[in-house]
């Protein structure tokens, strides 16, 4: 997954043989890609991503 390689994304969780993605990757994976889809470059969204409030931020829905 190229936004796991870009340090975008944590990695999957590894079960057996199983990689499985939970919900905090869905809503991150959703939140670059809206910033992709505003015009965004991939080190921009890793910044902000990477912010001061990022931890909290970029795991939770917006609150549109």
């Amino acid at each position: 997954m190229p936004n796991v390689a870009r340090g975008l994304l944590n990695g999957p969780a590894k079960g057996s043989r199983v990689a499985e993605y939970m919900a905090a990757h869905v809503v991150r994976l959703e939140r670059i890609k809206r910033l992709q889809a505003d015009g965004h470059p991939i080190l921009e969204i890793g910044r902000i991503l990477s912010g001061p409030s990022a931890k909290k931020s970029a795991m939770e829905p917006p609150t549109a």
